[in-house]
């Protein structure tokens, strides 16, 4: 297993380990086999869908962008922190982490409010925190609520 899957095999089994199948998928959204298939086969990320990688990044908060250069390096995860330093007052609202908006303000340069939301509450949603995670469905946005 490369880092990616270590950390990624620790995230899961700390979040959905003791799940059933039907939990699990309500809750990731992405099928428990697709899950257990990044834990048990070396991930070529190249054939893996941008929609796949963008969930799997939102949810457990890895950056499986950077495990194959090759691999397009996610427009909607870089855009998805760009102005980071804009929705300060936002991030505070939402009661980010210091230590995480430190994290994620160097990642990005510009990025529409809608992006962000959804970004911080994937980032609820893998703390395990569904009430703020229930505050905005799916993970696509142009520009706030779905």
């Amino acid at each position: 297993m490369n880092d990616w899957q270590l950390q990624f095999k620790e995230w899961y089994e700390q979040n959905y380990g003791s799940k059933t199948k039907a939990e699990f998928s309500r809750d990731s959204q992405i099928s428990k086999s697709t899950w257990i298939a990044y834990l048990k086969h070396p991930v070529d990320l190249s054939k893996v869908s941008k929609k796949v990688k963008a969930r799997l990044h939102e949810v457990t908060g890895l950056d499986c962008f950077k495990v194959d250069e090759q691999v397009e390096t996610g427009d909607l995860v870089q855009q998805a922190v760009s102005s980071f330093y804009s929705l300060a007052g936002r991030l505070e609202e939402l009661k980010v982490s210091p230590e995480l908006r430190e994290q994620l303000a160097g990642r990005i340069p510009k990025m529409d409010v809608g992006r962000v939301t959804a970004l911080l509450h994937a980032m609820y949603k893998s703390r395990g925190d569904f009430e703020q995670w229930s505050l905005i469905s799916g993970y696509e946005y142009q520009g706030g609520r779905k």
